[in-house]
């Protein structure tokens, strides 16, 4: 086996030292943000059935005018459908004596 020669008088400033984090430790951080983007990335797409049942209906929000402002298409399609429903079954005026 060789020998080396003494360290002496070489400075070692950027030398750490063996240890510190674990791989673990090292790796929380982007584990955390990946989870984080993911989780996130599963809400983004809301259920148009649901917003469509949550809006609220009245002759003045189902005029072809006030349906057409609404951005998402199937938001749209779902609130006039359920605005359709509506017309087909408004009670019939009494009959007249």
């Amino acid at each position: 086996m060789a020998a080396y020669p003494p360290l002496e008088g070489v400075v070692m400033e950027n030398v750490k030292p063996a240890g510190g984090l674990s791989a673990l430790a090292r790796g929380l951080p982007l584990g955390l943000a990946l989870s984080l983007s993911l989780l996130l990335a599963g809400c983004g797409k809301v259920d148009p059935q649901l917003t469509a049942q949550q809006m609220t209906m009245t002759d003045a929000t189902c005029a072809p005018a006030e349906v057409s402002k609404i951005a998402d298409t199937d938001v749209r399609k779902a609130f006039q459908e359920r605005c359709d429903r509506r017309e087909q079954f408004k009670p019939a005026a009494p009959p007249a004596s």
